[in-house]
């Protein structure tokens, strides 16, 4: 989301905070210079429930002296956790990298950032999930390679015992695990209930760890009644309708049997509501309009015929309140994509409570929405449009084409905008513009005029050779202007859904009047996402800029909140260019702090100044 970037001041001094500069840049300097900085691999367990505290733990590099944690949510606190009083202590220690952390009761569901803070600073940031379940441990033993089977000798309490253990759960849940051993396997059980829809989403690349989850529910007898799919993000998923009321098992390993830091997970069992879409998946600002959501165990949801990798989903009729004031605002809890930096939406999810959905981006349209008719896939039968407009649409079914048709008259100049890929959807589109008359003869005459197909030059040149922020999309967008009047015919595809019958590949089509403006993303110049800063040294923001509709002036950029010792001067971003970097710098004398920067930019479009927050 568009937000304040933390950073910190280190109250040691050095000389040779350059040398790990000059490093970053691939310059040869031996590994002694380089001063070391906080590095946090691991936080366990990654999460917690609204409203609880949790023991957390972290691991990693240079963590001398951490004594707090910092969240990126005022309402997550922590303190350093004390050992038990001995009989050779006055008082109690101080347990090395471990902490209490809580969380409010009025901190919202999503994902959260939380840094270490102590002897080097700052550190990198982690997510920290937040969720409305009851969160649970793993608790070991719970290991082995074959279900987990009920012995035929009762146990001293006179029930059966399983030959393998499994962890017991009750549900719903969110459980905290982690492969600490070579070969590491982790099974849970619980009961489960006839024809309940079940969804296990485990979470790994979205927590930022390395582990390759595998999942797989079984039954007591050993037979597989589920395997993990891809979900979100890459993540597995396990989509089921329980056969039978029985007591079911989970095994979880990474997909190699690696172990060690970082590999840790989080699984979300139960029968909340699961959202895939929604459609259409744009609002006007300052409307209240009814939206249909797509998914599972909706609240009064309705079987429909549609299905994803084979599981039918329900639909149910919300609506949703979109801000007046929602341009330049970008507010989303969950994991967005460079490429999606220069979108305007917000967050929605469905339910409240222990019933609460998992978030979808909410986007704001640029015109008065049109539905696509659903009866154009023919270029005799183009649907119509007046612009402006925006159509929402599905590359659905299978191999779909999609076509429209507008009058335009001599000159005039419309920008065409298909929005996929930026809406977080899996697709590649393309856009093809043809010119539609009639001859003398009375004989139709069909003139291309444009094809955009993947990635322009132009976006390329976008990547500048760095990887760490790739905002490079595969939405084709085109200014258009009329050569002379009358037809004009467009046709959508996209290259997934030539392979895929997907209905989650929801598309924005806008034919409007350009509208020259911009959006700003800043990210921390240091690649390992911190932002620290040494008495007497510098850091940098980079800076990117996503220009909307041609506008191609200068920007202006300014930093505010910086602490005192703290300096940077203002930086224009000129014309034709979409990256800046900020240098912040410190003077010799600089207290120690730990605050919140804010980054404006500044352009005149149209003889207005326009101010956006990064």
């Amino acid at each position: 989301m568009r937000a304040m970037i933390p950073m910190q001041i280190s109250g040691r001094p050095t000389s040779q905070f350059l040398l790990i500069v000059l490093a970053l840049f691939g310059m040869a300097c031996p590994v002694e210079a380089q001063l070391p900085t906080s590095q946090v691999e691991e936080v366990f367990p990654a999460g917690g429930a609204v409203n609880s505290a949790v023991e957390v733990t972290i691991a990693g590099k240079n963590l001398d002296e951490t004594n707090r944690l910092w969240f990126s949510h005022p309402g997550i606190t922590s303190k350093q956790k004390l050992s038990e009083l001995s009989p050779f202590d006055e008082n109690p220690r101080p347990v090395e990298n471990a902490f209490l952390v809580t969380i409010g009761a009025t901190v919202p569901a999503g994902r959260y950032e939380v840094r270490s803070h102590g002897k080097y600073g700052l550190s990198n940031p982690r997510t920290f999930m937040v969720g409305s379940v009851v969160d649970v441990l793993e608790v070991e033993p719970n290991g082995g390679n074959e279900v987990p089977a009920w012995s035929e000798v009762d146990g001293e309490d006179g029930k059966k015992v399983l030959t393998n253990p499994a962890s017991e759960l009750s549900l719903p849940t969110t459980v905290n695990g982690k492969s600490d051993s070579a070969a590491d396997v982790d099974w849970y059980r619980f009961e489960g209930k006839a024809n309940d829809r079940l969804l296990i989403n485990g979470f790994a690349k979205r927590i930022d760890s390395q582990i390759s989850l595998q999942m797989t529910l079984c039954k007591a007898d050993g037979s597989v009644v589920a395997d993990s799919r891809i979900g979100a993000r890459n993540d597995p998923l396990i989509d089921v309708v329980l056969p039978t009321n029985d007591i079911y098992f989970l095994k979880v390993h990474d997909a190699l049997f690696r172990s060690g830091t970082g590999f840790y997970y989080r699984l979300m069992i139960g029968t909340r509501p699961h959202l895939d879409f929604i459609f259409p998946p744009a609002g006007e600002p300052g409307t209240n309009d009814q939206y249909t959501v797509y998914g599972c165990n909706l609240p009064g949801g309705i079987r429909t015929n549609l299905q994803v990798d084979g599981h039918w989903l329900e639909k149910a009729d919300v609506r949703i309140a979109v801000p007046a004031n929602s341009a330049d605002q970008l507010v989303f809890s969950s994991l967005l994509e460079p490429h999606q930096g220069g979108m305007d939406g917000f967050e929605f999810r469905l339910g409240t409570g222990n019933e609460q959905s998992n978030a979808l981006l909410m986007t704001v349209a640029s015109a008065p929405i049109v539905l696509e008719s659903g009866s154009n896939d023919l270029a005799e039968s183009p649907q119509k449009l007046v612009p402006p407009c925006e159509v929402t649409g599905q590359f659905y079914p299978l191999r779909d084409a999609d076509w429209f048709s507008f009058d335009a008259k001599k000159d005039e100049t419309w920008i065409l905008d298909v929005i996929s890929h930026r809406l977080g959807v899996a697709t590649d589109a393309s856009l093809l513009i043809q010119r539609v008359s009639v001859d003398d003869q009375g004989e139709t005459k069909v003139t291309d005029i444009q094809y955009i197909d993947d990635v322009s030059e132009a976006n390329t040149a976008n990547r500048s050779g760095r990887h760490e922020f790739d905002y490079r999309s595969s939405d084709p967008t085109y200014l258009f202007t009329a050569p002379e009047d009358g037809t004009y015919r467009v046709l959508l595809r996209d290259g997934h859904s030539s392979v895929k019958t997907d209905p989650r590949l929801v598309y924005r089509f806008a034919i409007r009047r350009p509208l020259p403006d911009f959006r700003l993303v800043a990210v921390p110049g240091n690649s390992s996402g911190s932002m620290l800063l040494r008495r007497g040294g510098r850091t940098t923001i980079r800076l990117f800029a996503f220009r909307n509709d041609g506008y191609n002036g200068e920007i202006q950029v300014s930093c505010s909140g910086l602490p005192s010792g703290v300096t940077t001067e203002p930086v224009t971003i000129g014309p034709g260019n979409t990256m800046g970097t900020l240098i912040l710098t410190t003077s010799d004398n600089a207290p120690p702090a730990t605050t919140n920067l804010t980054v404006k930019a500044t352009a005149v479009i149209d003889g207005k100044a326009v101010t956006r927050n990064a």
